[in-house]
């Protein structure tokens, strides 16, 4: 039998999906450029938003489903090698190429499971995105979204970006003022001092399978 409560969450979800669709914008009048930064949070929140709204009976069956929403419209715009490399800080420069694509790719299930617990556990009911402060050709870059909720403490979300390769790209996650890449690297130096750096790669399943 399906968690009516969770069920109804999801409804709540797409509704919210939907209202995004129609109150998501820039804090400013003019549009942001698309290849701008916030040109780019913007899209993608539209895109996550929709595509929620759209998967909503999906969901509610398989919530495990959300990650493809993750895979397929957030993590193209996610720069994992450098995010992995501040995650490891000084640990980064021990490690082999394969080590370093294996800490990577476990870095990126990590994310999904994240970003996707954030898009199923909130209930929103409009978001902004926040001009930019930064003056131009600024990197990196802090791109900031609030979202109202339910509650009366809206959540803030912000995306650190730098250009790659003529690209922006997340290099860095904030919701609640909590850092992504400052979390990890609490918790992996926690386990490298307990286990050492060998039997740490070990619990990443993307090292052991490779």
């Amino acid at each position: 039998m399906r968690n009516t409560s969770f069920g109804r969450r999801i409804r709540q979800a797409a509704l919210a999906a939907i209202l995004f669709a129609a109150f998501t914008g820039p804090a400013t009048s003019a549009e942001p450029a698309p290849t701008s930064p916030e040109g780019i949070v913007h899209t993608v929140t539209l895109a996550v938003t929709k595509r929620l709204a759209a998967s909503a009976n999906q969901l509610e069956a398989d919530p495990n489903s959300v990650k493809a929403i993750v895979v397929d419209l957030v993590l193209p715009h996610v720069d994992f090698a450098r995010l992995a490399e501040t995650v490891l800080g000084a640990y980064w420069a021990e490690l082999s190429n394969g080590e370093r694509r294996c800490v990577t790719d476990g870095l990126r299930e990590r994310l999904v499971e994240r970003y996707a617990r954030v898009l199923l556990d909130y209930e929103y009911t409009s978001i902004v995105t926040d001009p930019l402060d930064e003056a131009p050709g600024d990197t990196p870059v802090y791109v900031t979204q609030t979202a109202l909720t339910p509650n009366p403490q809206p959540l803030s979300i912000k995306y650190k970006m730098e250009s790659v390769d003529g690209e922006w790209k997340v290099v860095d996650l904030f919701v609640a003022d909590v850092s992504l890449v400052k979390s990890y690297r609490n918790e992996f130096s926690e386990e490298i001092s307990q286990l050492g750096l060998g039997d740490f790669l070990r619990t990443i399943p993307a090292c052991r399978e490779r």
